[in-house]
């Protein structure tokens, strides 16, 4: 099991997803797609679809969740 903890500020986001985006879309890639999207289902979905069109052959699962205000 991986545990990380960060300080997140109102409008980060966080992405969790499979290998079947992270092993075929580069990072730079995500990062430019993550940021042009305002609404994160979304983002979610069409992060799926540039792994499907990157020509991904596993399982791809995308979650977006942006912080809406700190704690």
């Amino acid at each position: 099991m991986d545990l990380f903890t960060y300080k997140l500020q109102p409008g980060d986001r966080l992405l969790l997803c499979t290998d079947g985006l992270s092993g075929v879309v580069t990072d730079d890639k995500i990062l430019q797609f993550v940021l042009t999207q305002s609404d994160v289902q979304a983002c979610a979905d069409g992060l799926g679809q540039l792994a499907l069109d990157a020509g991904s052959k596993d399982n791809v699962s995308c979650i977006v969740i942006e912080v809406s205000e700190a704690r």
